[in-house]
């Protein structure tokens, strides 16, 4: 396999068989691919796999950016593999700074030369043509308190290895065992299972066209790939989850091919393939990806688009943490009549999320507000925001819709400041208060907190925002307490 390449290519205008730098890409990129390659051949930490959080949300690779790694026990329990930026700041000064973290739990010598093994691995992902040392990690049965052992093979035997694998994985597959252990150490000691099957010839290796399609995107190998793909059209949207996946060139244009030809796929499954481009930290992918729905999907739903985006806020340690600048940017390509159909909730999320790019954008291109209004002006007024409270209530958002229900939400967290900032929007107090009487009498009578809450609001109400003299509110003797 390739270097994981850390900055972006373009087609030179001048020469499109020509490619030209385009700037550097995310470190979410980077890590994506790193993480999806020592997946694919069984490398990954056991324990977790993290992304240091001051590399998240879109922040570059440094061009001078290169890595190193160290491997050691930890304080209390496991053993620890710690990747390490070192690149060149603004003013020109060399630091380095923690880029990744991998953690097993073991502590066995095996464990130990497994970690090594994956720092091997990481090391050549950035310096050589490949990922792979040639070993083979054996025994690890449950039952079996000495856990496993790593050993080192020479060609020939990683060809009588690999020969009994192929042979092992076609009987499974008539079994219907799973295959991804096999698949994963055949990869790790043949660097491509195509390739090696290529090499051996005719063998008694039966493999149909969907294998050769699955492993082509897992192997990276477009040739192999878009002859067998044309295949199984049938598949296609089991292929489009696994090409979304694979985060490199590659899983691009494997992704493009199949948006290219698919159709009658279904919504859910194209919303996963969706999902997987932006765990892959592909932006351009779930952008090409909504670009082509309406050609490929079957029962497209209105809510496609704002499920994307939706996903991209969830934060994910695994696949690089913090997304909300991919949110942001997908807000930005899609067009209104792409986002206006979109979950209210996704604007709360911004809001709550301090994404203030994000939420111009939705609300620029028309989200619908009028759904969930009492939950959206409820978010501003927990954060304060008069110019995005009247934003809101301007495209529609009614204060006092749902029955007071903003002010309803700051009581059951007794929050008399956002309550205040309601009543200054002309949160209707009177029937406000009434209502919660009227089913504090009917239900369950008010806590000494809530009471207090309300007292607050009626003397903020009489004294700031009705100066008049106040008129008797129903049931207002039930609040006729003393407060402490």
């Amino acid at each position: 396999m390739k270097r994981i390449n850390t900055e972006r290519r373009k087609p030179d205008p001048e020469n499109l068989n020509k490619l030209i730098y385009d700037g550097q890409r995310t470190v979410q990129e980077v890590f994506s691919e790193l993480r999806y390659r020592l997946e694919s051949t069984g490398y990954l930490p056991d324990e977790y796999f993290i992304l240091d959080m001051d590399w998240e949300n879109g922040r570059e690779w440094p061009e001078s950016g290169d890595i190193f790694c160290t491997v050691d026990y930890g304080g209390s329990e496991g053993i620890y593999l710690d990747i390490y930026l070192k690149y060149q700041d603004d003013k020109g000064k060399w630091r380095t700074d923690s880029l990744a973290t991998g953690k097993t739990l073991g502590e066995r010598d095996e464990d130990m030369d497994r970690m090594y093994l994956i720092a091997s691995a990481v090391t050549k992902a950035f310096h050589s043509d490949g990922v792979h040392a040639r070993y083979a990690r054996v025994g690890e049965q449950e039952a079996d308190p000495q856990g496993g052992m790593v050993l080192h093979l020479n060609p020939e035997e990683q060809k009588i290895i690999t020969d009994s694998l192929i042979e092992t994985r076609q009987r499974w597959k008539q079994e219907d065992k799973p295959l991804e252990a096999i698949e994963q150490l055949l990869r790790r000691i043949a660097g491509s299972i195509l390739e090696f099957i290529k090499s051996v010839g005719e063998k008694p290796v039966i493999m149909t066209d969907y294998d050769t399609a699955s492993l082509a995107i897992a192997d990276g190998d477009v040739n192999a790939f878009t002859a067998a793909a044309p295949k199984v059209p049938h598949a296609y949207g089991s292929l489009l989850k696994q090409a979304a996946s694979r985060p490199d060139q590659f899983g691009m244009q494997m992704t493009g091919f199949l948006c290219s030809n698919a159709e009658n796929i279904d919504n859910d499954t194209y919303l996963q393939a969706c999902k997987n481009a932006i765990d892959a930290s592909g932006t351009d992918k779930v952008v090409m990806l909504m670009a082509k729905a309406k050609q490929c999907v079957s029962n497209l739903k209105e809510s496609l688009y704002g499920d994307i985006i939706l996903h991209a806020l969830y934060h994910d340690e695994r696949y690089g943490g913090n997304k909300a600048h991919m949110a942001a940017e997908l807000a930005e390509r899609f067009t209104p009549d792409q986002i206006k159909n979109a979950d209210p909730y996704l604007l709360k999320l911004a809001i709550m999320g301090d994404n203030r790019r994000l939420t111009n954008t939705l609300l620029d291109k028309g989200i619908s507000v009028a759904s969930e209004p009492a939950m959206l002006i409820y978010a501003a007024a927990q954060k304060k925001d008069v110019y995005l409270a009247d934003r809101l209530m301007k495209a529609g958002a009614d204060v006092n819709s749902q029955n007071h229900a903003a002010l309803r939400a700051c009581m059951e967290i007794n929050d008399p400041a956002a309550g205040m900032f309601l009543l200054q929007l002309g949160a209707d107090f009177q029937g406000f208060l009434n209502s919660v009487m009227k089913s504090g009498a009917d239900k369950n009578p008010l806590s000494g907190q809530e009471i207090g809450f309300i007292y607050t609001l009626k003397n903020y109400w009489e004294t700031s925002i009705n100066q008049s003299v106040p008129e008797k509110y129903e049931n207002e003797d039930d609040l006729d307490i003393e407060q402490e």
